[in-house]
Protein backbone atom coordinates (compact mmCIF):
# COMPACT_ATOMS: atom_id res chain seq x y z
CA UNK A 1 0.00 0.00 0.00
CA UNK A 2 1.41 3.36 -1.03
CA UNK A 3 0.92 6.64 0.81
CA UNK A 4 2.05 10.24 0.49
CA UNK A 5 1.60 11.19 4.14
CA UNK A 6 0.69 9.62 7.45
CA UNK A 7 -2.83 11.05 7.32
CA UNK A 8 -3.38 9.75 3.81
CA UNK A 9 -1.94 6.40 4.86
CA UNK A 10 -4.59 5.96 7.55
CA UNK A 11 -7.41 6.78 5.13
CA UNK A 12 -5.97 4.60 2.38
CA UNK A 13 -5.66 1.53 4.58
CA UNK A 14 -9.30 1.92 5.57
CA UNK A 15 -10.33 2.29 1.98
CA UNK A 16 -8.27 -0.57 0.70
CA UNK A 17 -9.61 -2.96 3.30
CA UNK A 18 -13.24 -2.09 2.63
CA UNK A 19 -13.36 -2.37 -1.13
CA UNK A 20 -10.37 -4.51 -1.97
CA UNK A 21 -10.83 -6.02 -5.44
CA UNK A 22 -14.47 -5.02 -5.54
CA UNK A 23 -14.40 -3.76 -9.10
CA UNK A 24 -15.07 -6.21 -11.91
CA UNK A 25 -11.85 -7.52 -13.40
CA UNK A 26 -9.63 -6.42 -10.54
CA UNK A 27 -8.42 -9.89 -9.67
CA UNK A 28 -7.31 -10.51 -13.25
CA UNK A 29 -5.65 -7.14 -13.82
CA UNK A 30 -3.95 -6.65 -10.43
CA UNK A 31 -0.65 -8.09 -9.21
CA UNK A 32 -1.06 -10.90 -6.75
CA UNK A 33 -1.11 -9.89 -3.11
CA UNK A 34 1.49 -12.51 -2.30
CA UNK A 35 3.84 -11.03 -4.90
CA UNK A 36 3.62 -7.62 -3.22
CA UNK A 37 4.59 -9.12 0.12
CA UNK A 38 6.94 -11.77 -1.24
CA UNK A 39 10.17 -10.06 -0.22
CA UNK A 40 8.97 -9.12 3.26
CA UNK A 41 8.46 -11.00 6.51
CA UNK A 42 4.72 -11.36 5.99
CA UNK A 43 3.58 -14.81 7.11
CA UNK A 44 1.99 -16.91 4.33
CA UNK A 45 -1.12 -17.49 6.45
CA UNK A 46 -1.59 -13.72 6.78
CA UNK A 47 -1.32 -13.30 3.00
CA UNK A 48 -3.78 -16.16 2.54
CA UNK A 49 -6.30 -14.47 4.85
CA UNK A 50 -6.08 -11.22 2.87
CA UNK A 51 -6.42 -13.10 -0.43
CA UNK A 52 -9.49 -14.92 0.90
CA UNK A 53 -11.09 -11.60 1.80
CA UNK A 54 -10.11 -10.12 -1.55
CA UNK A 55 -11.57 -13.00 -3.51
CA UNK A 56 -14.87 -12.86 -1.65
CA UNK A 57 -15.38 -9.12 -1.98
CA UNK A 58 -14.40 -9.32 -5.63
CA UNK A 59 -17.39 -11.59 -6.23
CA UNK A 60 -19.90 -9.10 -4.83
CA UNK A 61 -21.86 -7.04 -7.35
CA UNK A 62 -23.64 -4.83 -4.81
CA UNK A 63 -23.14 -4.19 -1.11
CA UNK A 64 -23.46 -1.65 1.67
CA UNK A 65 -21.02 -0.89 4.48
CA UNK A 66 -21.62 1.11 7.64
CA UNK A 67 -18.44 2.27 9.35
CA UNK A 68 -18.19 3.88 12.77
CA UNK A 69 -14.81 5.54 12.94
CA UNK A 70 -12.62 7.43 15.38
CA UNK A 71 -9.45 9.32 14.51
CA UNK A 72 -6.90 11.00 16.75
CA UNK A 73 -5.68 14.52 16.07
CA UNK A 74 -2.53 15.61 17.88
CA UNK A 75 -2.46 19.33 18.70
CA UNK A 76 0.52 21.48 19.74
CA UNK A 77 2.07 20.57 23.10
CA UNK A 78 0.95 16.95 22.61
CA UNK A 79 -2.77 17.36 23.29
CA UNK A 80 -4.64 14.52 21.57
CA UNK A 81 -8.28 14.87 20.52
CA UNK A 82 -10.47 12.12 19.13
CA UNK A 83 -12.95 12.79 16.36
CA UNK A 84 -15.94 10.59 15.56
CA UNK A 85 -17.50 9.93 12.18
CA UNK A 86 -20.04 7.60 10.59
CA UNK A 87 -19.67 6.55 6.97
CA UNK A 88 -22.33 4.73 4.93
CA UNK A 89 -21.20 3.29 1.62
CA UNK A 90 -23.43 1.81 -1.08
CA UNK A 91 -21.95 0.20 -4.20
CA UNK A 92 -23.60 -1.25 -7.28
CA UNK A 93 -21.33 -2.37 -10.07
CA UNK A 94 -20.36 -1.50 -12.66
CA UNK A 95 -20.55 2.26 -12.11
CA UNK A 96 -22.66 3.43 -9.15
CA UNK A 97 -21.51 4.62 -5.74
CA UNK A 98 -22.95 6.54 -2.79
CA UNK A 99 -21.10 7.69 0.31
CA UNK A 100 -22.86 9.49 3.19
CA UNK A 101 -20.64 10.97 5.89
CA UNK A 102 -21.68 12.47 9.21
CA UNK A 103 -19.56 13.39 12.17
CA UNK A 104 -18.05 16.04 14.37
CA UNK A 105 -17.02 18.29 11.48
CA UNK A 106 -18.70 16.87 8.39
CA UNK A 107 -22.10 16.24 6.84
CA UNK A 108 -21.57 15.32 3.22
CA UNK A 109 -22.85 13.09 0.43
CA UNK A 110 -20.96 11.86 -2.60
CA UNK A 111 -22.73 10.25 -5.55
CA UNK A 112 -21.72 8.50 -8.75
CA UNK A 113 -24.76 7.61 -10.86
CA UNK A 114 -22.91 6.30 -13.90
CA UNK A 115 -22.84 9.66 -15.68
CA UNK A 116 -22.26 12.37 -13.08
CA UNK A 117 -20.27 12.75 -9.87
CA UNK A 118 -21.91 14.95 -7.22
CA UNK A 119 -20.38 16.30 -4.01
CA UNK A 120 -22.88 17.88 -1.58
CA UNK A 121 -21.65 19.72 1.53
CA UNK A 122 -24.82 20.09 3.58
CA UNK A 123 -23.50 22.39 6.31
CA UNK A 124 -22.21 24.83 3.71
CA UNK A 125 -25.37 24.52 1.62
CA UNK A 126 -23.41 23.99 -1.60
CA UNK A 127 -22.83 21.23 -4.14
CA UNK A 128 -20.67 20.67 -7.18
CA UNK A 129 -20.87 18.24 -10.09
CA UNK A 130 -18.68 16.85 -12.83
CA UNK A 131 -19.38 14.49 -15.75
CA UNK A 132 -17.95 11.01 -15.12
CA UNK A 133 -18.91 8.27 -17.57
CA UNK A 134 -16.79 5.23 -16.86
CA UNK A 135 -16.67 2.04 -14.84
CA UNK A 136 -16.32 2.51 -11.10
CA UNK A 137 -12.57 1.93 -10.98
CA UNK A 138 -11.97 4.30 -13.91
CA UNK A 139 -14.23 6.95 -12.38
CA UNK A 140 -12.46 6.76 -9.04
CA UNK A 141 -9.07 7.05 -10.73
CA UNK A 142 -10.26 10.25 -12.41
CA UNK A 143 -11.65 11.69 -9.17
CA UNK A 144 -8.41 11.02 -7.34
CA UNK A 145 -6.44 12.71 -10.09
CA UNK A 146 -8.81 15.69 -9.80
CA UNK A 147 -7.94 16.04 -6.12
CA UNK A 148 -11.13 14.64 -4.58
CA UNK A 149 -10.62 13.44 -1.00
CA UNK A 150 -13.27 11.41 0.80
CA UNK A 151 -13.37 8.37 3.06
CA UNK A 152 -13.36 5.07 1.19
CA UNK A 153 -12.79 6.43 -2.29
CA UNK A 154 -9.09 5.53 -2.08
CA UNK A 155 -10.02 1.93 -1.53
CA UNK A 156 -11.58 1.37 -4.91
CA UNK A 157 -8.41 2.57 -6.57
CA UNK A 158 -6.15 0.70 -4.15
CA UNK A 159 -8.28 -2.41 -4.50
CA UNK A 160 -8.09 -2.48 -8.28
CA UNK A 161 -4.33 -2.01 -8.11
CA UNK A 162 -3.97 -4.74 -5.51
CA UNK A 163 -1.65 -2.70 -3.28
CA UNK A 164 -3.01 -3.45 0.18
CA UNK A 165 0.13 -5.32 1.28
CA UNK A 166 2.58 -3.32 -0.79
CA UNK A 167 5.24 -1.98 1.52
CA UNK A 168 4.42 -4.42 4.32
CA UNK A 169 7.62 -5.27 6.16
CA UNK A 170 6.06 -7.77 8.51
CA UNK A 171 2.70 -9.39 9.07
CA UNK A 172 1.21 -12.25 11.00
CA UNK A 173 -1.98 -13.85 12.24
CA UNK A 174 -2.29 -12.80 15.89
CA UNK A 175 -5.13 -15.17 16.74
CA UNK A 176 -8.91 -15.25 16.94
CA UNK A 177 -11.23 -12.58 18.30
CA UNK A 178 -14.94 -11.79 18.29
CA UNK A 179 -16.11 -8.50 16.76
CA UNK A 180 -19.81 -7.76 17.14
CA UNK A 181 -20.36 -11.43 17.94
CA UNK A 182 -18.55 -12.67 14.82
CA UNK A 183 -15.46 -14.88 15.16
CA UNK A 184 -12.61 -13.24 13.24
CA UNK A 185 -8.98 -13.79 12.34
CA UNK A 186 -6.92 -10.98 13.83
CA UNK A 187 -4.07 -9.90 11.54
CA UNK A 188 -1.30 -7.38 12.22
CA UNK A 189 1.03 -5.70 9.70
CA UNK A 190 3.91 -3.25 9.89
CA UNK A 191 4.99 -0.73 7.26
CA UNK A 192 7.63 1.99 7.30
CA UNK A 193 5.60 4.55 9.25
CA UNK A 194 2.38 2.79 10.25
CA UNK A 195 1.23 -0.35 12.03
CA UNK A 196 -2.20 -1.64 11.08
CA UNK A 197 -4.47 -4.40 12.23
CA UNK A 198 -7.48 -5.95 10.58
CA UNK A 199 -10.07 -8.40 11.84
CA UNK A 200 -11.51 -10.62 9.06
CA UNK A 201 -14.58 -12.77 9.67
CA UNK A 202 -14.12 -16.51 9.55
CA UNK A 203 -16.51 -18.77 7.66
CA UNK A 204 -18.05 -18.36 4.23
CA UNK A 205 -18.23 -14.52 4.38
CA UNK A 206 -14.65 -13.37 5.06
CA UNK A 207 -15.40 -9.66 5.36
CA UNK A 208 -13.29 -7.11 7.28
CA UNK A 209 -15.03 -6.27 10.55
CA UNK A 210 -12.58 -3.91 12.21
CA UNK A 211 -9.51 -1.84 11.39
CA UNK A 212 -6.95 -0.16 13.63
CA UNK A 213 -4.15 1.97 12.19
CA UNK A 214 -1.38 3.46 14.34
CA UNK A 215 0.90 6.16 12.94
CA UNK A 216 4.43 5.67 14.21
CA UNK A 217 7.05 8.37 14.73
CA UNK A 218 4.40 11.02 15.40
CA UNK A 219 3.85 12.60 18.80
CA UNK A 220 1.16 10.65 20.62
CA UNK A 221 1.12 7.74 18.16
CA UNK A 222 -2.29 8.79 16.73
CA UNK A 223 -4.71 6.03 15.78
CA UNK A 224 -7.55 5.53 13.37
CA UNK A 225 -10.18 2.89 14.21
CA UNK A 226 -13.22 1.69 12.29
CA UNK A 227 -15.82 -0.98 13.02
CA UNK A 228 -17.63 -2.21 9.93
CA UNK A 229 -21.09 -3.65 9.37
CA UNK A 230 -21.74 -5.23 5.97
CA UNK A 231 -24.89 -5.87 3.98
CA UNK A 232 -24.21 -8.03 0.92
CA UNK A 233 -27.82 -7.88 -0.28
CA UNK A 234 -28.71 -4.20 0.12
CA UNK A 235 -32.03 -2.73 -0.93
CA UNK A 236 -31.30 -0.39 -3.81
CA UNK A 237 -34.04 1.92 -5.02
CA UNK A 238 -34.35 3.85 -8.22
CA UNK A 239 -33.18 7.01 -6.48
CA UNK A 240 -30.36 5.52 -4.40
CA UNK A 241 -27.69 7.14 -6.57
CA UNK A 242 -29.70 10.13 -7.78
CA UNK A 243 -29.17 13.68 -6.55
CA UNK A 244 -31.97 16.19 -6.08
CA UNK A 245 -30.63 19.55 -5.02
CA UNK A 246 -32.35 21.08 -1.98
CA UNK A 247 -34.11 24.36 -2.73
CA UNK A 248 -31.66 26.28 -0.55
CA UNK A 249 -28.50 24.64 -1.95
CA UNK A 250 -26.18 26.63 -4.19
CA UNK A 251 -24.28 25.03 -7.07
CA UNK A 252 -20.63 26.01 -7.34
CA UNK A 253 -18.16 25.33 -10.18
CA UNK A 254 -16.16 22.13 -10.27
CA UNK A 255 -12.50 22.88 -9.63
CA UNK A 256 -9.76 20.28 -9.83
CA UNK A 257 -7.65 20.00 -6.69
CA UNK A 258 -9.98 22.16 -4.60
CA UNK A 259 -12.09 19.53 -2.88
CA UNK A 260 -11.12 19.17 0.76
CA UNK A 261 -12.65 16.83 3.28
CA UNK A 262 -13.96 19.24 5.90
CA UNK A 263 -17.08 21.40 5.75
CA UNK A 264 -17.62 22.55 9.30
CA UNK A 265 -16.38 26.10 8.98
CA UNK A 266 -16.23 26.90 5.31
CA UNK A 267 -14.18 26.38 2.19
CA UNK A 268 -14.74 23.98 -0.64
CA UNK A 269 -17.11 21.02 -0.19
Amino acid sequence: MKSNSNSIARKTVLAASLLLACVSGAAQDSPDVAADAGSSAVAPEAVAAVERMQSYIHGLKAYAVHAETTEDEVLPFGYKLQGNQNVDLLVQLPSQLRVDISGDDRDQTYLLDGATFTMHAKRLGVYTQAPVTATLDQAVGKLLSDGVEMPLIDVIYQGTKGTLLEGARAGRVVGESRIDGVLCDHLAFRQATIDWQIWIAQGDQPLPKKLLITTRYEVGDPQFEAELTWDIAPKIGGDSFAFKAPSDARKIPWEKGAHSTADATGGQP
